[in-house]
């Protein structure tokens, strides 16, 4: 008997320490899990900025695939229908994490993160928008979503 709840404590502490595992998982290890696409959709548009933009991903970015690797490379494969006939079916960028997790630099541009989850990475930036060559309309922001 005593043998079976060994077995049993042991069991059960397998699976509370994968559980712990799950939701304790680093930016990095969310980031490197799997590749990334453009999200058709924003599970969480509750935790946009005000005045906030959605990066608008036209149909010959619906098949790019981003690739974070551990070593702070992003590996871009734009896919079969590609945006622009000069641009290069495959990239590779630099990226950073900082420490805190919470914000992310692309090839020298900085981004606040606003999720990494298991499905979505959502990050922004503020942007100006040009409205005449007199007006400029600051305090915007572009959000990019990606999924899996």
């Amino acid at each position: 008997m005593k043998k079976y709840l060994s077995l049993l404590a042991f069991s059960l502490m397998l699976f509370s320490a994968c559980k712990k595992t799950e939701l304790s998982k680093s930016p990095i290890a969310l980031l490197t899990a799997k590749p990334w696409k453009y999200a058709k959709t924003d599970r969480t548009p509750e935790k946009n900025p005000a005045n906030s933009i959605i990066y608008p991903a036209q149909d010959c970015d619906a098949d790019d695939v981003f690739q974070y690797t551990t070593s702070g490379k992003i590996h871009l494969d734009r896919g079969a229908v590609q945006c622009d006939t000069d641009e290069e079916k495959t990239e590779v960028v630099d990226y950073k994490v900082n420490e805190d997790g919470n914000k992310i630099t692309i090839e020298g541009e900085t981004f606040d993160i606003l999720e990494l989850s298991a499905t979505q990475l959502k990050y922004y930036a503020p942007v100006s928008i040009i409205i005449d060559e007199n007006t400029t309309n600051t305090g915007v922001f572009i959000v990019v979503v990606f999924e899996h």
